[in-house]
């Protein structure tokens, strides 16, 4: 397997879009997601930008009302605007109107902070080590999943219980062959 890192820029031109910053200035009261050398992406709320693409100047705020701060030029560029969903941690990925790296972090970190430590991107599950033990696993919420009609399970939050039951349904009920990856 070969990669390499790419910056923002580049991410968006192989899949043939650009970046939020590149297609238009930013309202002033809009949730973007800024780079951030140590959290990926942060949360703020544009207080002023004038100009489009990485010659804007643009000023957010970490809070609501609080002091701006003002967006280094070479990371401009790469601020996005935040999904509403991945700021609530949403179960489902897919649901964004916007899927971007920073939504994706913001939606685990979110939902990580709740000790919801699995979400979904479709019929991906997403875990996140919690690193202490929770109580969300047990024969009631193996039940839950294994007694949920078709339509119910495809409604129950993520969970590796949930995945095994639809694996196990399409292998008995649909006879269709069924596969699992679990990488970490």
């Amino acid at each position: 397997v070969v990669s390499r890192v790419v910056s923002g820029k580049e991410k968006a031109e192989e899949v043939g879009h650009t970046s939020a910053m590149s297609d238009g200035a930013f309202k002033p009261g809009t949730l973007v997601f800024v780079p951030h050398p140590t959290d990926a992406y942060t949360a703020a709320t544009v207080v002023s930008c004038r100009g489009f693409g990485a010659q804007a100047e643009l000023v957010v705020a970490e809070k609501p009302g609080g002091a701006g701060t003002t967006v280094p030029k070479e990371v401009v560029g790469q601020v996005v605007e935040a999904d509403p969903l991945a700021m609530q941690g949403a179960n489902d990925m897919v649901k964004f109107s916007n899927l971007t790296e920073a939504a994706l972090l913001q939606n685990l970190r979110t939902r990580y902070g709740r000790d919801d430590i699995y979400s979904a991107a479709g019929s991906i599950l997403i875990s996140v080590n919690p690193f202490k033990t929770l109580s969300i696993y047990g024969p009631e919420r193996m039940a839950q999943a294994k007694d949920a009609d078709a339509k119910t399970l495809q409604e129950l939050p993520p969970h590796v219980y949930v995945l095994a039951e639809a694996a196990f349904r399409g292998m008995l009920v649909e006879q269709r062959q069924q596969a699992l990856l679990i990488s970490g």
